[in-house]
């Protein structure tokens, strides 16, 4: 069928038109949901769908600083967030994701035309794990380390949050992804509290649209100017 014809019937209901195996999120499917293509697994959007929206929102809500010239996105993904940066925002700032998935990235080169290039890099590992192990300083951190709809333990524990605490630029910000259904109030609490403490303001978005409860924060300036609310 022509393009423009599963665009077309996509308004009426989704269409399915290509389907990946990951061994960390099991079927990954290519659909066209109201003209535009997604995404999905099984049970959520993956990329490009609604979790787009929600961190299109977020980026406005921090609000993106222009100047921004060095971003770190732990959970690519097929790259929603990427795009979002370079198209509305306007941003040639080098961008580095990290996905455990290389499925993910492949899904990202063939359907969506995201490709490295100059000041786009991609990088196969765990996240919580590859943080331990880089020294270099972000403007911007995004935190979207779904499996499916669950965080993995190791992205709640201080040690992951002390070592993107560290990874923050002085005045860096950061976008953290958590779901209220699969991450308990008091998780959620603790990881703002242990942010807090190691200098990162932190505010919540609030379930916007959808059922995310994003962390938005601002790492400490130097000699003691405190970060925006």
């Amino acid at each position: 069928m022509p393009i423009w014809f599963i665009q077309a019937i996509s308004f009426i209901w989704p269409v399915t038109v290509r389907q990946f195996e990951s061994k960390f999120s099991g079927h990954l499917f290519i659909r066209y949901f109201m003209g535009k293509k997604i995404l999905d697994t099984r049970m959520t959007n993956y990329s490009f769908g609604g979790l787009q929206k929600v961190l299109k929102r977020s980026l406005e809500l921090l609000p993106f600083n222009p100047d921004t010239q060095n971003i770190l996105i732990l959970g690519f993904g097929a790259g929603s967030v990427l795009e979002t940066i370079r198209r509305q925002h306007q941003s040639k700032a080098m961008i580095t994701g990290v996905d455990i998935d290389e499925v993910a990235f492949t899904i990202a080169k063939e359907e969506f035309d995201i490709e490295e290039g100059p000041n786009t890099r991609f990088i196969v590992a765990d996240a919580t794990n590859w943080i331990k192990h880089q020294f270099g300083k972000y403007d911007l951190i995004i935190v979207d380390l779904f499996i499916i709809d669950t965080l993995p333990s190791a992205a709640t524990e201080y040690e992951f949050i002390e070592y993107i605490a560290a990874a923050l630029a002085p005045e860096g910000q950061l976008v953290f992804n958590t779901i209220p259904e699969t991450l308990a109030y008091e998780e959620l609490e603790a990881m703002i509290y242990h942010f807090e403490n190691l200098g990162v303001g932190v505010r919540k978005m609030k379930k916007w649209g959808y059922s995310n409860n994003i962390i938005l924060g601002k790492k400490s300036a130097p000699l003691g100017i405190q970060p925006v609310e």
